[in-house]
């Protein structure tokens, strides 16, 4: 696919999810993930949730080697693929190539308040470069991914960004009362699931 059009930047693909012993299992979030990669949106779908599993992906060099990338705060997967979205196309191939396991306990989750930190840090990041950039999308990507972005801004109390955004593309104004209760329904979820509820 990379071979046979140039504006396609990165490939991913299917994957099964195995437990520690390699016994494939089922996980509800991979469920969702693949659920998105099956209508991958690019950028927009990035907005939303880095759905991409790295190891079934396939970059092109110039992804590597471009500004875009050298520029950015961290270096983390999902670095990369803001950078292949940006440059141009994203395809997801339904094949299944490889299986993630699943494990009690991981590098990144040993110090996830860090790591989130920095991934937010990426993204707010892109969301900058794309309202430099503007890449192009039809009238319906824009308000969706205005809705992903206002969404996460908001979440993480970003009030920089928020009026960036704001002056940069006001239409998203039309999503903001959507973007704000579906905020307020996220951080509602994550405190019930630290207090064990």
């Amino acid at each position: 696919m990379l071979n046979s059009d140039s504006s396609i930047m990165m490939v991913h693909t299917g994957f099964m999810t195995v437990n520690y012993l390699g016994e494939t299992i089922s996980w509800p979030k991979y469920q969702h993930f693949q659920a998105i990669s099956r209508k991958e949106k690019g950028i927009v779908s990035l907005f939303d949730k880095n759905h991409i599993i790295t190891l079934t992906t396939m970059f092109r060099r110039e992804v590597m080697t471009s500004d875009l990338l050298d520029n950015a705060p961290y270096i983390y997967d999902y670095t990369y693929f803001f950078t292949a979205a940006l440059m141009g196309k994203i395809k997801y191939l339904p094949c299944i190539t490889g299986s993630y396991r699943k494990t009690p306990t991981g590098a990144m989750q040993s110090r996830a308040d860090e790591v989130n930190r920095q991934l937010y840090e990426v993204y707010k990041y892109f969301v900058k470069c794309c309202l430099q950039n503007k890449p192009r999308l039809s009238c319906m990507e824009r308000l969706e991914a205005g809705f992903f972005v206002l969404t996460n801004i908001i979440y993480n109390g970003d009030r920089e960004t928020f009026r960036l955004l704001l002056s940069k593309r006001p239409a998203v104004m039309f999503v903001l009362p959507l973007s704000w209760m579906y905020a307020m329904a996220k951080k509602i979820k994550r405190q019930s699931k630290r207090s064990g509820k």
